[in-house]
């Protein structure tokens, strides 16, 4: 997963292993995506259309749980990384 800069400088985001959630930040905020991915081997994707994905959160709250989860730990991470260039 890769960001543009608005200098159009690109930053590495990591790379994501199977089983793991990507745009799901556009799917809760309504704002448009702010990263790219791009599959470095045959990938198999499941899109889930914003409808969808929230009527999924309303009928089962463990899964926005577990989401949380998810973007704390990317939170994290990302933090770190920016206290290691400062």
């Amino acid at each position: 997963m890769s960001q543009q800069g608005p200098d159009g400088s690109v930053r590495d985001l990591g790379t994501f292993d199977r089983g793991s959630v990507l745009g799901e930040m556009s799917l809760l905020d309504d704002l448009p995506r702010t990263a790219s991915v791009v599959a470095l081997e045959p990938t198999r994707a499941l899109v889930i259309p914003v409808w969808d994905f929230r009527a999924a959160l309303r009928e089962s709250p463990d899964i926005a749980i577990k989401l949380l989860g998810v973007l704390s730990r990317r939170l994290r991470k990302s933090e770190l990384a920016d206290a290691g260039t400062h």
